[in-house]
């Protein structure tokens, strides 16, 4: 196995100097998205830790967390044609559903968070989805 700066060594030898500069931007690019994914997953599970709370409005607020990450992982998947976050949001709560397993928003929550976001006329998310009109 060769050592670290061998390798390093020999490539130079052989007339390597580096990344091109599109290798540098594309490397850039990747680190970036990277960085977004990370921070977005992060506030997902930051939301639904939120949505564990014993009080209403911590829960509350931790299902809109929990949205807004998958509502920003959704629009990166089909930017044309998606709907604003307070459209999104009526539709994810009718596609999580009420009821009490795993997935679902508790009673009192969903109702109350269909009071701020009302059902809408015709549910584009499938049960238990999160991209829009899948």
């Amino acid at each position: 196995m060769l050592h670290r700066n061998t390798t390093t060594k020999s490539l130079f030898v052989r007339g390597w100097t580096g990344p091109t500069r599109s290798q540098q931007k594309a490397k850039k690019l990747i680190e970036s998205s990277n960085r977004e994914y990370l921070m977005r997953e992060h506030f997902n599970q930051i939301g639904w830790s939120l949505a564990r709370h014993s009080d209403i409005s911590v829960k509350m607020i931790g299902y809109k967390i929990a949205a807004s990450s998958h509502y920003f992982r959704s629009l990166e998947a089909a930017p044309d044609g998606h709907p604003s976050f307070e459209e999104y949001m009526k539709h994810w709560i009718g596609a999580l559903g009420k009821g009490t397993q795993m997935g679902q928003i508790e009673p009192e929550v969903f109702d109350a968070l269909r009071e701020l976001y009302p059902a809408p006329d015709i549910q584009r998310m499938s049960p238990g989805h999160s991209y829009w009109n899948t």
